[in-house]
């Protein structure tokens, strides 16, 4: 599920409600977070190599999720953006992340216009506008309150998931009529799970599609063994999560337009160039 995300992978329904009363389904939904550990993991390997040495590393791995992945929503915006940001940068030009998300988005609704009323889709481009509108002023702003030293460190990993609650709050109400209260406490002690699990549950997938049976057999239980304490870890702590008090709360499932008003009411707090208003 870290690599197909938990619409390939059969789950069950107990484990996937304890993601979400948590705040971290997003652990369990391939997108841009899968992409941008495994891109990332690419480049840092191939930085001393040439342009096309990187961008033909990057393109095969974004290729390679994909296969694996599956076409969907969230999995195509982000190997779309993943591949446009890629080559703006290997030209030594500056992406423009709004620029890039916007332009996504109008090709994968000209591709396929029925995408607009996919969850996966619509959690996806809210999550990403998010992290593209809001997350840097979130992060000005916390370093200007609390100026200290210890929240240099801990401001990018609060504007993260604070932006991206944000900005899909409004879905989840609608879709779901709950929303978790801690959400943002359960993604700052996940996260350092989440990367180096996502990041070997990934090699682990590769390795076992190209090594010959015989060697997997022998190799794979040892190396299975470490990601398994992991992921049993992060059960354990998701599971543990997911049962304080009042973990979510639940809104019901209200009209469009009163969520078209929680819409409205979010914006001057998600932009700030918005603050007069609010």
């Amino acid at each position: 599920a870290l690599v197909l995300g938990g619409a390939q992978v059969e789950l069950s329904s107990e484990l996937q409600e304890a993601f979400r009363v948590a705040g971290l389904s997003h652990a369990l939904a391939a997108s841009g977070f899968h992409l941008s550990v495994l891109l990332g993991a690419t480049l840092a390997l191939t930085r001393r190599g040439g342009m096309a040495l990187r961008v033909g590393a990057g393109v095969g791995a974004m290729a390679v999720f994909l296969a694996l992945a599956g076409g969907q929503p969230s999995v195509v915006r982000a190997v779309l953006m993943g591949a446009t940001a890629l080559l703006i940068r290997e030209r030594g030009s500056r992406a423009q992340p709004l620029g890039v998300l916007l332009s996504t988005l109008v090709v994968m609704l000209l591709l396929n216009p029925a995408w607009a009323r996919s969850i996966g889709f619509q959690l996806s481009a809210a999550a990403t506008a998010g992290l593209v509108l809001s997350s840097q002023p979130l992060e000005q702003w916390l370093l200007q309150r609390c100026p200290q030293h210890w929240m240099r460190v801990l401001a990018p990993a609060l504007s993260v998931p604070v932006a991206a609650l944000l900005w899909t709050l409004p879905l989840q109400i609608l879709h779901f009529g709950s929303v978790p209260l801690y959400s943002l406490v359960s993604n700052l002690i996940a996260a350092p799970l989440l990367a180096p699990l996502t990041l070997a549950a990934m090699t682990l997938a590769l390795l076992i599609l190209m090594l010959p049976t015989a060697i997997a057999a022998v190799v794979m239980p040892v190396l299975v063994w470490p990601v398994q304490q992991l992921a049993l870890l992060l059960i354990a702590l998701v599971g543990w999560m997911s049962g304080w008090p009042h973990a979510q709360l639940l809104a019901g499932h209200p009209q469009p337009w009163v969520v078209l008003l929680v819409v409205l009411a979010l914006f001057p707090w998600a932009l700030p160039s918005l603050q007069r208003w609010r």
